[in-house]
């Protein structure tokens, strides 16, 4: 089902004229269902396995995700733009957490042995390479995103 969806994705993208209402509708709604479908991939995981915790975690996360971008597609369709933030900004949110807890739970079953140590090791060098990578590209990407003090677009 995922590949045949990106397959009429893709061949819309090269293929098609970028117009019409089957373009619009693809455009809308193309990246709500491939979250969506990756979410119940994910929660379908977890019924299997011994491993169910994280795999709920990260597939609630994705399936919120997809259902913030629902919102944002149905609220949004009468061309009222919506507050910020609203609620599918707090939905698209969540997936951050649950796919962090996720990611903590599984990396904690397989390294059990390594002591806390190891682990702030690991948290000081990814906040560490996050802020060289901010000091980077953040001032670039400002300066595109960011028009006389207020987000452009």
């Amino acid at each position: 089902m995922g590949v045949a969806l990106l397959a009429v994705r893709a061949g819309n993208d090269v293929f098609g004229s970028g117009h019409g209402a089957f373009a619009h509708a693809l455009a809308m709604w193309f990246q709500p269902a491939a979250f969506m479908l990756c979410g119940v991939a994910v929660l379908l995981r977890a019924w299997r396995g011994d491993q169910r915790a994280p795999w709920v975690l990260l597939g609630t996360g994705l399936t919120l995700y997809a259902s913030g971008s629902v919102y944002f597609n149905l609220a949004s369709a009468s061309g009222d733009p919506l507050g910020f933030p609203s609620a599918a900004d707090a939905v698209w949110l969540s997936l951050y957490p649950l796919a962090y807890a996720s990611l903590g739970a599984l990396l904690h079953r397989r390294f059990a042995h390594m002591r806390v140590a190891v682990w702030l090791d690991g948290l000081i060098g990814g906040g560490v390479v996050a802020a060289i990578v901010a000091a980077f590209v953040f001032n670039s990407v400002f300066d595109v995103s960011v028009v006389g003090g207020a987000a452009g677009a």
